[in-house]
């Protein structure tokens, strides 16, 4: 066995070791809540929240008298082969698509004839590390992607667009990938392949198009929905965001790319720049509690487009023998950082049981709970479903109706800033018979009361 073959045994090992030892125990982001309030509705047998008993769900729409995501509901199909046997399985999948990403990439490596160990650059990406521990549609959306690029570099065309159009039904914006390469083929004078990519990507969606007509009568569906907040203001502060973060993980990603030497250069560079300016122009900075975290968090939306990035990269560095050593290095720098992100994520996870755990503890015989997003993120129908209206959205004091004398309506709060703690006293204030029933103020400000006498 070749050393190089040894060297991708050991990376798969220590990623394997470290997902497992660290193995997520519950969901961190609200659009976690979204999926797999999705995937449940799914495994009842509808495409409606209300039907399956959910009567509040974040990120959902009414229409025509039923609750519906605002989602592709690709990512929550992909769930219900674990959710099927218990919700906690679900994890599992970030898993394996990160395996099945790291063997897609070797073979591309391999049809470039680019060292093999390059893999790591994508097995130990800080940003995959962190998002291969949750239910988000990015991941999911990058591999099918990724195979999508497989069989483009392979010139099965039609086949590549097919995945591409799948993939549209995870994540809609995943759609500028086969518009730019469409748009490549087209400059290219290449309009046999254009033609057969579109084919592909035209059957790939005709799935969703049919789910659309379902819940929506229409063929876009929600996805209008998903685009609002984009401005053209945006765009200076977030290119630049988007830049410099993909410049600082790897030294010099996005850069480095224009020069590669591979031919089919356009595949990798075009449909990246296409994606960071369309993501430009919505205000998007998820912060952690120092630079790199910010770093790591903020190239979310970027995910489908950097294993693009990396195979071009990877052909780069190549170019430059003195990095032999040295990038071997840099991947025991990588391996190190994703402990740190697998253990750092834990303990907010850990934290996130405690707190599902209280809530659903002393909110037993809930009616309805009046809360803020964090709370209402811990809610999971697959544990319980509790309807819940918010107090709060956008740093503003929402109206609310709630009947005092009603013993079974709660109001909670998790408040990770002083604006949101204010805001729900300022809630407080207005109602009179009240009774808190637990709090804690350390490291959040986390309080129940129940309303009544």
């Amino acid at each position: 066995m070749s050393k190089e073959k040894i060297f991708l045994i050991i990376g798969f090992l220590c990623f394997s070791l470290l997902f497992f030892y660290f193995y997520p125990p519950n969901t961190g982001i609200i659009d976690e809540t979204v999926y797999i309030s999705m995937a449940y509705t799914f495994e009842k047998g509808s495409f409606y929240y209300d039907q399956a008993g959910i009567k509040s769900a974040p990120a959902s729409i009414n229409f025509n008298s039923h609750l519906v995501s605002r989602y592709p509901p690709g990512n929550s199909v992909l769930l219900l082969p674990f959710t099927i046997i218990h919700w906690k399985w679900s994890f599992l999948r970030g898993y394996i698509l990160m395996v099945i990403g790291y063997i897609i990439f070797i073979i591309i490596l391999a049809h470039f004839r680019l060292p093999l160990y390059y893999a790591l650059l994508f097995l130990f990406h800080p940003s995959f590390i962190l998002y291969s521990r949750t239910l988000m549609s990015d991941l999911p959306a990058t591999i099918l992607c990724l195979l999508g690029l497989l069989f483009l570099v392979r010139k099965r065309i039609f086949i590549s667009g097919l995945l591409f159009g799948f993939s549209i039904a995870i994540r809609y914006p995943v759609m500028l990938i086969p518009l730019s390469l469409w748009i490549v083929f087209l400059l290219k004078r290449k309009f046999n392949e254009s033609i057969k990519l579109l084919a592909g990507a035209f059957i790939g969606i005709i799935p969703l198009i049919f789910y659309h007509l379902f819940c929506f009568r229409t063929i876009i569906g929600p996805a209008g929905a998903n685009i609002i907040g984009f401005s053209i203001t945006n765009l200076p502060i977030m290119l630049l965001q988007f830049f410099v973060s993909l410049n600082i993980l790897y030294p010099f990603l996005f850069i480095a790319v224009f020069k590669t030497r591979l031919k089919e250069k356009c595949f990798f560079i075009i449909p990246a720049v296409l994606f960071l300016i369309f993501f430009s122009l919505q205000y998007y900075i998820d912060t952690g509690n120092n630079l790199f975290e910010n770093i790591v968090r903020g190239q979310r939306y970027t995910l489908p487009i950097i294993p693009f990035l990396l195979i071009a990269y990877a052909e780069v560095l190549g170019q430059i023998k003195i990095l032999d050593k040295v990038i071997k290095t840099f991947f025991v720098v990588l391996i190190l950082m994703s402990a740190y992100i697998h253990h750092k994520h834990q303990q907010f996870l850990i934290q996130q049981s405690d707190y599902q755990k209280k809530l659903y503890e002393y909110t037993s015989n809930a009616g309805i709970i009046v809360c803020n997003k964090d709370i209402y993120e811990l809610i999971n129908p697959f544990i319980k479903t509790i309807n819940w209206i918010p107090f709060e959205s956008e740093g503003k004091l929402l109206p609310v109706n709630i009947t005092e004398d009603n013993q079974s309506v709660y109001i909670a709060c998790l408040a990770r800033n002083e604006n949101i703690k204010k805001l729900f006293f300022e809630l407080l204030d207005k109602i009179t018979l009240k009774k808190e029933i637990y709090r804690e103020n350390a490291p959040y400000y986390f309080s129940i009361w129940c309303l009544g006498k």
